[in-house]
């Protein structure tokens, strides 16, 4: 499998992992988390794979090497071992022109475990589609915002939730966690920088509504979406569930 260089591009985006303040040295916006430029560990790159890769629709291998913030010589070893395993699977017809990857295993049960699949695939179908800041997609529907890139992930259309009621539940729970995950970072972000839709309810946003209007500020990059999300889905794998590579590469 071809690879690329940590900085060359990867669809819509860079495999830099740093948001444009460690690029450039400019001042970080109060708003945007000051992601680090770190890459991840080997661990915990193959935890986040091994979540995509439980992903409803399948994932690309682009879409991991985004994720995993890794080359794609090292995205196609690890994939080749799984499949040489009999615990991944090459899906046809997803993702076009690019083929799509599947974990051989039972999808997850619960709501805690479902959110973490759902964050690493919205990365994944962020990386192959690309990232818009309003309002769920772009005129061509293709590029996605993050509650759109989370319904794709989940393998219903950006504008209809899942029939699923676990993937419904998982939807909402992502969506709560990175908004907490948000505050964590920033705690300068306050609901009352969210406008009022309710004089009863001032200051008062669901999580929906706080990710939207954060996306929307100028200067944000993919960059710090992928940050939010990843950091989101790191803490989710760290205290609600344990994916590991062995679970999908036969180790």
């Amino acid at each position: 499998m071809p690879g690329t260089g940590p900085s060359e591009k990867l669809g819509a985006f860079t495999l830099t992992g740093e948001s444009r303040h460690a690029r450039d040295g400019s001042a970080p916006d109060p708003v945007c988390p000051p992601w680090l430029a770190a890459p991840p560990t080997e661990q915990t790159a193959a935890a986040r794979m091994a979540a995509a890769l439980r992903a409803p629709t399948g994932v690309s291998a682009t879409g991991l090497a985004w994720l995993c913030e890794r080359d794609l010589d090292w995205v196609g070893d690890h994939l080749d071992a799984g499949v040489h395993a009999g615990r991944v699977i090459r899906l046809a017809g997803f993702h076009a022109p690019q083929p799509a990857f599947q974990a051989v295993a039972a999808p997850p049960g619960t709501v805690a475990e479902m959110v973490a699949v759902l964050l690493a695939g919205a990365v994944c179908e962020l990386a192959c589609r690309g990232w818009y800041p309003h309002d769920l997609t772009d005129a061509t529907g293709r590029a996605l915002d993050m509650r759109a890139a989370l319904l794709a992930a989940a393998g219903s259309h950006p504008f209809a939730l899942p029939t699923d009621p676990l993937l419904v539940n998982a939807v909402f729970s992502a969506e709560d966690l990175l908004a907490d995950h948000l505050a964590a970072l920033v705690p300068t972000w306050r609901a009352a920088e969210l406008p009022d839709r309710d004089p009863a309810h001032a200051g008062v946003a669901d999580a929906g509504e706080t990710l939207a209007v954060w996306q929307g500020r100028p200067g944000l990059t993919g960059d710090d979406v992928r940050g939010l999300l990843t950091g989101a889905l790191d803490n989710a794998l760290t205290t609600a569930v344990s994916f590991g590579a062995t679970a999908w590469e036969g180790r």
